[in-house]
């Protein structure tokens, strides 16, 4: 049997993927930080932000914690200071690139 260059290294990739993604079964609670890492933030604030806490703090809503900004308020200041047509766009959006990244994608 002829053994295929690379199938090896392949095989190895395809096990780190597969353990990976039975990691990821279930329910996950990440913080802002793991999702809206340095890069995402950058990248997505026309490098304006980066973290997002300094997102919130930039949006001008006194001593509010995160949890008391309106929503309305919130989705305003999404649109305005990102790239992204609303909050639930850049929820799912940092998901899925976290879980790419969890894949080794």
């Amino acid at each position: 049997m002829t053994k295929i260059k690379g199938l090896g290294a392949l095989q190895k990739k395809l096990s780190k993927i597969e353990q990976a993604a039975h990691d990821l079964e279930g329910t996950h609670t990440y913080s802002a930080d793991e999702l809206f890492t340095r890069a995402f933030m950058l990248r997505h604030t026309s490098n304006q932000f980066a973290s997002f806490d300094s997102l919130v703090k930039a949006g001008n809503f006194g001593e509010l914690s995160f949890s008391e900004i309106p929503d309305a308020d919130w989705e305003k200041w999404v649109v305005k200071a990102t790239d992204f047509s609303s909050w639930k766009e850049m929820q799912s959006t940092a998901v899925k690139e976290h879980i790419a990244k969890s894949l080794g994608f």
